[in-house]
């Protein structure tokens, strides 16, 4: 009889620092998927997303969290998209009123012909999901 109170106060003590650390686990990634939320409210995007993130693979079962960071991720390029173009446009109406200005037309065709161009190893694979 004792044997087995041993092993069921053992048991009761294991299940509980299995509950307490499942819920200190959810905190951890609550409060990242809130500091990474302030994080892009504040400006900061990268290190945001880089939160977001890792909240979403602390808990993946977090449909929350994956929202939260699919929806920052998908505002943070549009922003950056939005900012290649306006910058380019910019680069084109230069070029355009100072023909022999060949400063902005070189800047604007090193960036395509750069590391930052697409190419076949940086191209989106649109099959696999953002997160692993």
């Amino acid at each position: 009889m004792k044997l087995f109170a041993n092993r069921f106060l053992r048991g009761i003590a294991v299940a509980a620092t299995v509950v307490v650390s499942a819920g200190l686990l959810g905190c951890a990634a609550q409060r990242l998927n809130d500091d990474g939320m302030k994080m892009i409210s504040a400006g900061q995007n990268e290190q945001g997303l880089s939160l977001l993130a890792r909240a979403s693979e602390m808990e993946p079962g977090n449909s929350r969290f994956r929202i939260d960071y699919l929806e920052q991720q998908a505002l943070a390029v549009r922003d950056l998209l939005r900012r290649v173009r306006r910058a380019s446009s910019t680069l084109r109406h230069c070029g355009s009123t100072a023909p022999t200005n060949w400063r902005g037309a070189e800047w604007l065709q090193s960036i395509w012909t750069s590391d930052m161009a697409p190419s076949s190893a940086t191209r989106i694979d649109h099959s696999r999901p953002a997160i692993q």
